[in-house]
């Protein structure tokens, strides 16, 4: 990755002002808007105005991205592209008392380069690590202080253009992800997700193996558990990461038999292959 002088001066700019921002008090809840009922509407001046008002500003064009880094949840910038951000400023069905406001994903990622896009998600991430698990992980080996993490974090995106999370900050956003995934009905076992860490796998044979013994763990006591494989990420700017090509580990096959397909006709292509 590139590591110029002014794109880390940038980087280190940004992230002293999303830390000072972070450090900000809260706005007092009379003063932070709730979103209106319907979201596919237009959204009233008076509540765009007070929403703004809550923002702040973290990119080098200057642009003022909404960001709700003050909710009491910490939930960070709110995307709504379609879910959860839809719902989640919804106070009727929404998941923020305070109603966060969310804004389209190109709107928000639009005013930011994919660096200060990375920087911003990383630090609201940790702030929402941070608050909901400080009190098990505090003292934990290896366990760094909130600061001591996002300055680690921060220097190595500047440095290598990108981060690797913790064990731990994986499994959370995992079981976060899942929490908040409001289409989801069994989203209320998120707690129960264990991460099956396979970051270092780089074969073929490897993510096979991989997959097969995540299919043993999860039913291996007559009823399935919630397990998640994670395989390691690409490479920013680049797409030299894992792929499966199936959506399912487990699914019918489909085999054309004189023109008549028997078994599941979405899986022809992938069984003849």
């Amino acid at each position: 990755m590139s590591n110029n002088s002014e794109g880390n001066d940038s980087i280190d700019e940004r992230f002293e002002e999303f830390i000072k921002y972070l450090a900000s008090p809260s706005p007092p809840a009379e003063t932070i808007p709730t979103a209106p009922n319907n979201l596919d509407g237009p959204v009233p001046s008076t509540i765009e105005a007070a929403s703004t008002s809550t923002s702040t500003t973290i990119n080098s064009t200057g642009a003022t991205i909404t960001t709700t880094g003050q909710c009491p949840f910490k939930h960070g910038t709110v995307y709504a592209g379609p879910y959860p951000g839809y719902v989640h400023g919804n106070p009727e069905r929404g998941i923020c008392p305070r109603g966060c406001r969310p804004e389209m994903n190109d709107v928000i990622t639009g005013k930011e380069s994919l660096t200060e896009t990375m920087l911003r998600e990383a630090m609201e991430y940790l702030e929402l690590y941070y608050h909901e698990r400080s009190d098990e992980m505090d003292g934990k080996e290896g366990f760094l202080s909130k600061t001591e993490r996002m300055k680690q974090v921060k220097d190595s995106i500047r440095d290598t253009g990108t981060y690797v999370h913790t064990f731990d900050e994986l499994e959370h956003g995992a079981r976060l992800a899942w929490r908040n995934a409001p289409k989801c009905a069994n989203r209320k076992y998120w707690q129960q997700l264990k991460l099956l860490d396979c970051r270092e796998v780089d074969t073929n044979r490897g993510m096979f193996d991989s997959c097969i013994e995540h299919l043993t763990k999860a039913m291996a006591c007559g009823s399935a558990e919630p397990y998640i494989t994670v395989f390691r990420p690409e490479t920013p700017g680049t797409s030299d990461g894992p792929r499966i090509w199936n959506d399912q580990l487990l699914q019918y096959a489909a085999y054309n038999q004189d023109g008549h397909i028997i078994g599941d006709p979405k899986n022809v292509s992938t069984r003849a292959y």
